[in-house]
């Protein structure tokens, strides 16, 4: 069974497509993901009241874009980089008897 053969609660969220497959296909960010998610669920749940909760996502993402700053690109790409070197990490620590911390940034095989 796949998670998208089972829902948690009603099933007011049947439809030809799961949102969290138009999300993944589309790469959306977390503020478009939500945009997209109370706009194409009001007919079906909440009516006005998930258009305003768009609405109001919508107004928090335009106030994030103008807002935006340079070096949170740069942040990301660091986080991006963490990330990718800590899931490279293949071996448990339990499985080694000892703790593995990645290296900084910088300093990999630098002795």
């Amino acid at each position: 069974m796949t998670a998208n053969d089972k829902q948690v609660g009603g099933d007011h969220y049947k439809s030809s497509i799961q949102h969290w497959d138009y999300v993944a296909a589309n790469e959306l960010d977390y503020f478009q993901a939500m945009i997209t998610r109370y706009v194409g669920r009001h007919k079906k749940k909440n009516g006005l009241e998930d258009l305003e909760k768009a609405k109001h996502f919508l107004d928090k993402y335009i106030e994030v874009v103008k807002n935006k700053n340079p070096t949170d690109e740069m942040i990301a790409e660091v986080a991006n980089e963490f990330r990718r070197r800590v899931s490279r990490r293949t071996t448990h620590p339990a499985q080694q008897g000892k703790t593995e911390h990645p290296a900084p940034f910088g300093y990999e095989g630098e002795d």
